[in-house]
């Protein structure tokens, strides 16, 4: 919260200057901005996660992802074909400036009147278009490898048809022996990836667990580097911390490195032990004392 607060003179003196220019800020926003920040430096710690996501909301109520997706929900298949196959586009594409060639710009800059088209132009292609292109571009290697992180992520309705083509990607007989992919998820998806990618046979399998030695590591690592360990920890007690958090693991790393964090936060020995005593031992738990719920708006 230091960053906010440091932070805070400035961004007011900038919203200050908008509204004196009328540059689409009203004072009773600022005013409202003003009182977030008032907020933020006396409300109760606990809370001040909600700060930055109340202001960034406040600036820009706008939803990125969500404009993408409605942009691209509009895009009619083949729109902006004429831009890609522009004499522009294309020297500045495939042109070398390594060659003899005359130099090119690294730059292309597109402008337009509002409601030209530039937000659809720029729009990502879908996903039959990224397929291809995918395919196009695993020729090119004698081995390649395809890495899929957090599957489960993945909305249900797009998850079929993202495997399905992936199947059929991976299922060419021109890069059976060249392409492999690498996936990761939660348990439930795993129905998922052998139902819809059932053409290429079984896949090789683990189930991933945190290791418990490497959790030892990670603990003594992150006592290593603490600031007050001259005055506030003693072998005994490390050793403890360690023993503790590493047999409440419950083969996930992310459990340890809360608990830890808590243990840590504390400034005396006394309260450092306390923190180990009682601490939840389970994620549920630990996550709603650490993120409570955010102050109504």
């Amino acid at each position: 919260m230091s960053t906010l607060y440091g932070m805070s003179s400035d961004i007011s003196s900038c919203l200050a200057i908008q509204v004196h220019f009328k540059t689409g800020i009203e004072k009773d926003q600022w005013k409202d901005f003003k009182n977030t920040l008032r907020w933020a430096r006396f409300e109760s710690p606990r809370n001040a996660h909600d700060v930055l996501p109340r202001i960034k909301q406040w600036i820009s109520p706008l939803e990125p992802h969500k404009r993408r997706y409605d942009i691209l929900a509009k895009r009619l298949k083949g729109t902006g074909a004429w831009f890609l196959k522009s004499r522009e586009f294309q020297s500045w594409y495939n042109t070398n400036n390594d060659s003899d060639n005359e130099i090119i710009s690294q730059d292309f800059t597109c402008y337009g009147m509002a409601g030209a088209g530039k937000s659809v132009m720029r729009g990502q292609p879908n996903l039959e278009e990224v397929c291809n292109l995918l395919r196009k571009a695993l020729h090119g290697f004698d081995k390649a490898f395809i890495c899929i992180d957090a599957l489960d992520e993945c909305v249900d309705e797009y998850r079929q048809s993202f495997l399905t083509t992936l199947e059929d990607i991976l299922g060419d007989s021109t890069l059976k022996q060249s392409a492999r992919l690498f996936l990761t998820g939660r348990l439930h998806v795993e129905d998922s990836v052998r139902i819809n990618m059932s053409k290429l046979g079984a896949p090789i399998s683990v189930i991933l667990g945190a290791n418990s030695e490497e959790i030892r590591t990670y603990i003594s690592r992150q006592l290593d580097l603490d600031e007050y360990k001259e005055d506030c920890i003693n072998e005994d007690l490390r050793k403890e911390i360690v023993e503790k958090i590493v047999e409440n693991s419950g083969g996930m790393f992310i459990l340890p490195a809360l608990q830890i964090q808590t243990v840590l936060e504390e400034t005396t020995l006394s309260r450092r032990r306390k923190a180990l005593n009682t601490m939840p031992e389970n994620l549920t738990t630990h996550l709603k004392l650490r993120l409570p719920a955010s102050r109504n708006s």
